[in-house]
């Protein structure tokens, strides 16, 4: 970038450009390799952010579909309504099956 090159620019109001083409060249890859470089910043944190929603969707999947054992195992049991007999407790609730 020579002293004319500058003088010029100023003299023109900036119609003549001060850099010259190889470092316009050099100038336009910098911008274009931190463009590159910005874009795939993005698209590393754009697939992490996808990545922990599905993990969090898949981990509230996992809670909601596991059982929760609220009482005794299933098996025969002395029938609730206090009829004589026994009645069958699936694990989660009574059933109609009944056993005198």
């Amino acid at each position: 970038m020579g002293l004319f090159r500058k003088t010029m620019s100023l003299s023109t109001m900036g119609v003549v450009n001060w850099r010259n083409d190889s470092e316009r060249q050099a100038a336009a890859e910098r911008s274009k390799s931190k463009a590159y470089r910005d874009r795939t910043q993005t698209l590393l944190e754009q697939a992490q952010a996808d990545r922990d929603a599905a993990l969090r969707i898949a981990n509230q999947q996992a809670q909601a579909a596991a059982p929760v054992s609220a009482g005794p195992p299933p098996g025969w049991y002395d029938d609730p309504d206090g009829d004589a007999g026994k009645r069958w407790w699936d694990g989660s609730a009574w059933t109609e099956h009944r056993n005198s």
